[in-house]
């Protein structure tokens, strides 16, 4: 039974929805949340939109990230109290992109965020490598992506991702949300890349 629920969660395989919160907790800061690749963990962290950008790297910009095991399969401390992991700060890349046209089918999919139908041959990439101060480390990876329009095509300023600039793209939640993917706690990114190309739920807080 255990395989068989393991084998759909892998064959789910969806482009799972980032969210940002624009409610106006801080001008400087926005809450981001979303499921890893295994759909049952998640990440959140704040991104300092004020962050110092130097090379295509704002220093420091996630912050206050927390990993959270709710795994069914992985019962760490046997109370069914899922475990989290806090995180430390970590710098966020931001690239262009080539991408295949396979990758963006993907991203344009109707699930895939609010963004979907706006992403060409070229996306903006954000990147970041997250770890703890445990010995050994705990480390998580994440890249989403958002299309190479307005507001975006400013790369070199995180304030693109403040709620003015955000706007039009609201939900009635409130949110705003980015195709992305989320590895397993210490999971490294080649052991799901050619899985994020095939999935397809959407996920919010």
């Amino acid at each position: 039974m255990m395989i068989n629920k393991f084998a759909k969660v892998i064959s789910a395989a969806t482009v799972l929805a980032m969210t940002v919160s624009l409610a106006p907790e801080s001008a400087l800061a926005q809450r981001f949340s979303g499921g890893a690749n295994n759909q049952f963990d998640r990440l959140e962290f704040d991104l300092n939109t004020s962050a110092p950008y130097t090379g295509g790297t704002f220093s420091g910009a996630i912050q206050n990230a927390i990993y959270t095991d709710n795994d069914p399969f992985l019962d760490f401390n046997k109370s069914g109290i899922p475990k989290g992991y806090q995180l430390n700060q970590g710098d966020l890349k931001v690239s262009l992109e080539n991408i295949s046209d396979s990758l963006q089918n993907a991203l344009n999919n109707p699930q895939s965020g609010s963004f979907a139908g706006k992403f060409g041959s070229t996306v903006v990439k954000y990147e970041a490598d997250l770890e703890d101060n445990s010995n050994p480390k705990n480390f998580v990876s994440f890249v989403f992506y958002a299309p190479y329009i307005n507001p975006f095509t400013n790369l070199d300023s995180l304030s693109v991702f403040n709620a003015s600039n955000l706007n039009p793209f609201l939900d009635p939640q409130g949110e705003v949300s980015f195709p992305k993917y989320i590895t397993q706690l210490n999971q490294l990114n080649s052991d799901f890349f050619l899985n994020f190309l095939l999935l397809m739920v959407r996920n919010f807080t």
